[in-house]
């Protein structure tokens, strides 16, 4: 015997929408902005320690290139399990 689930539709306004969408945008700018500032941070205080350029300017290649080749295995990760059970793990 199936039992029928209740209609969980919840109706937003496109006012609600727009400035949920703007929300998101927002934080992923702040979050985006805030880890290169962070990554350049390290880069300099590489430079002030070692007296390098060459060491700042391998950092500064080697963080994007990590970064994008992590970006499709944990992305892979994410999407292999159930999103609604993530505050379970």
């Amino acid at each position: 015997m199936a039992i029928k689930q209740p209609d969980l539709t919840i109706n937003i306004s496109n006012h609600q929408s727009s400035l949920q969408i703007f929300k998101a945008a927002a934080s992923n700018f702040i979050s985006s902005l805030s880890g290169k500032m962070f990554t350049f941070g390290l880069g300099l205080m590489l430079l002030d320690e070692t007296h390098s350029a060459i060491s700042f300017g391998i950092n500064m290649i080697i963080s994007p290139i990590v970064g994008l080749l992590c970006l499709v295995p944990i992305g892979n990760l994410i999407d292999t399990y159930p999103h609604k059970n993530r505050s379970h793990w």
